[in-house]
């Protein structure tokens, strides 16, 4: 019985922490995309001021 506790333990701290570690992932990939989204916009924006001031 108390092998089976032990495996049922570590069976569920193992999934615990892979559920954190997919959750931080997730977090870390969100951020990376807004960020790079907030940046490719920004430049986009800026290249479409200077056309549009450029052709003035």
């Amino acid at each position: 019985m108390v092998v089976v506790v032990v495996v049922v333990v570590v069976v569920v701290v193992v999934v615990v922490l892979v559920a954190v570690v997919v959750v931080v992932v997730v977090m870390v990939v969100a951020v990376v995309v807004v960020v790079v989204v907030v940046v490719v916009d920004t430049m986009h924006y800026k290249n479409a001021v200077r056309l549009t001031f450029g052709k003035i």
